[in-house]
């Protein structure tokens, strides 16, 4: 599961991070190349911007829920009682 605990210190700070269980699939990076980027020393993905307009969010939210549904429900499931 997803644990803001377990994020990367390289995500910039908001909604969207990246933690230790990334699997590093690159499909986030595919789908918003300009959010994300990797850490080729580390070998993880990490948040590089946050999405700047709701399209954006729910392209990534999407993306998100269908490479890792259990774990993005989690996620937004605590975002959206906000």
């Amino acid at each position: 599961m997803a644990d803001v605990a377990n994020r990367y210190p390289q995500n910039v700070a908001g909604l969207f991070y990246v933690d230790d269980q990334c699997i590093d699939c690159d499909l986030c990076r595919e789908t918003a190349p300009a959010n994300f980027t990797r850490e080729d020393d580390g070998g993880h993905t990490y948040v590089l911007k946050q999405p700047e307009t709701p399209e954006l969010g729910l392209i990534i939210r999407s993306t998100t829920q269908k490479k890792m549904p259990r774990i993005a429900k989690q996620i937004f499931a605590k975002t959206d009682k906000k």
